[in-house]
C-alpha cells in the first residue's frame, strides 16, 4: 500500500496536491477501503476501485483535503473477500507545517497637527498602527531627529487587529518635511520584519528674527596707524535664529564681510550669540566712527534681517 509523494500543507492545512492511494491484493477482492484522521480527530473513509484484475486498487484524494495536523499522516488499508476475511495494512506519508514568512503590513501614522513649534517639536500625538502576518511578540516604532540620531523606540500594544500606539506631543526636534517612521516587529517565533510610513511636517511658525545692537571688544584703537592695536571681537546677539544652519555676516568698516561663528550660548535677551575676530594690526583705517553692518539669512524660511551700527576708532 502507499499514499503518495510527501509534501507541505497549506497555512490552513489542507493538502496542497493530490494523495495517490494504492493497494494490491494477492487474490480478488470485494472491496478496499482507506481510512485517515483529520486535525478535529474525526476519520474520513475512501474507497478504492478495482482495476480489471481485481487486485490493483487506487483511489485519489484532491488537493483541498484536510484539514491535518503536521508531522506523519497514517493511512490504514481493510481488503474484504466474499468469504469473509479482512486483510489490513498501514501506509504513511509526511505532510510538513508551512513556511509562512513573517511580515508588516498596513503601517500608518497620523496626527491632527503637522506643524512642527518653535522647538521643532510636534504640537499633537501622532498615532501609529501595523499589522503582522503571523504572531507577534513585540512591535515597535522609531522615527528620525535632527542631528542624525534616532529617537527611543516606542512600543505598541496588540488590539485584536493591529498594533498600535501613540507618541506623545513634544516629539523631536523633527526636521521639516518628510518623516519616515520605522516599524520592527518580532514573531513569536523569533522572526524580524520592518515596515514603514511617512508624515510631511511643516516648518514652524518663526518670529521675525531681532539683531541686537553688537558689541566690540576691545574698542577700535588704530593708535591713528590704520591698524588695529589689538585682537578685536565683535559679538552679536540674535533672536529667533537657531545657532546652526544660518548664514551670519559681519561686516566691519571697508573690511570684506565675514562670517560669523555661532557661540552655542544665549546671550542676556535670550539670543544665540555670533561673533567674528580681526586679528591685531589688521588694517582697518583712520575714519571715525566706522561702520558694523550685520546681514542674517534663517535658513528655516529664508527670512533675512540686516542691521548697521557705528563704532568710534581711535
Amino acid at each position: 500500500v502507499s499514499v503518495g509523494s510527501a509534501q507541505t500543507l497549506s497555512s490552513t492545512g489542507m493538502t496542497t496536491t493530490a494523495l495517490t492511494l494504492l493497494a494490491d491484493t494477492d487474490v480478488v477482492g470485494d472491496s478496499v477501503t482507506a481510512v485517515y484522521t483529520l486535525s478535529s480527530g474525526s476519520t474520513a473513509t475512501v474507497d478504492l476501485v478495482a482495476d480489471a484484475t481485481g487486485k490493483h486498487w487506487t483511489a485519489s484524494i484532491p488537493a483541498g483535503t484536510g484539514p491535518f495536523t503536521a508531522g506523519t499522516a497514517s493511512f490504514t488499508f481493510t481488503a474484504q473477500h466474499s468469504s469473509g476475511t479482512t486483510s489490513t495494512a498501514v501506509a504513511t506519508v509526511s505532510l510538513s507545517a508551512p513556511v509562512v514568512t513573517f511580515a508588516l503590513s498596513n503601517a500608518t501614522v497620523s496626527t491632527t497637527n503637522a506643524q512642527l513649534g518653535a522647538a521643532y517639536t510636534t504640537q499633537a500625538p501622532i498615532t501609529v498602527s501595523v499589522q503582522t502576518s503571523t504572531t507577534a511578540s513585540s512591535v515597535q516604532v522609531t522615527y528620525p531627529k535632527q542631528g542624525g540620531t534616532t529617537s527611543s523606540p516606542v512600543s505598541l500594544t496588540y488590539n485584536g487587529t493591529a498594533w498600535v500606539g501613540t507618541i506623545a506631543a513634544s516629539a523631536g526636534p523633527l526636521t521639516p518635511g518628510n518623516v519616515t517612521f520605522t516599524f520592527s516587529g518580532t514573531s513569536a517565533g523569533g522572526a524580524t520584519a520592518t515596515a514603514s510610513a511617512s508624515l510631511t511636517f511643516a516648518q514652524p511658525t518663526l518670529g521675525a528674527i531681532s539683531i541686537l545692537t553688537p558689541t566690540v571688544t576691545p574698542a577700535l584703537d588704530t593708535n591713528g596707524s590704520g591698524k588695529l592695536q589689538n585682537a578685536t571681537t565683535v559679538t552679536v546677539e540674535l533672536l529667533n535664529v537657531d545657532a546652526t544652519g544660518n548664514s551670519v555676516t559681519i561686516k566691519v568698516g571697508s573690511l570684506a564681510a565675514a562670517s560669523a561663528t555661532a557661540l552655542g550660548t544665549t546671550g542676556p535677551s535670550g539670543g544665540q550669540l555670533f561673533k567674528i575676530s580681526l586679528a591685531k594690526n589688521t588694517v582697518l583705517g583712520t575714519a571715525t566712527p566706522t561702520s558694523v553692518v550685520i546681514n542674517v539669512t534663517r535658513s528655516a524660511d529664508s527670512a533675512t534681517a540686516t542691521g548697521t551700527y557705528s563704532f568710534p576708532v581711535t
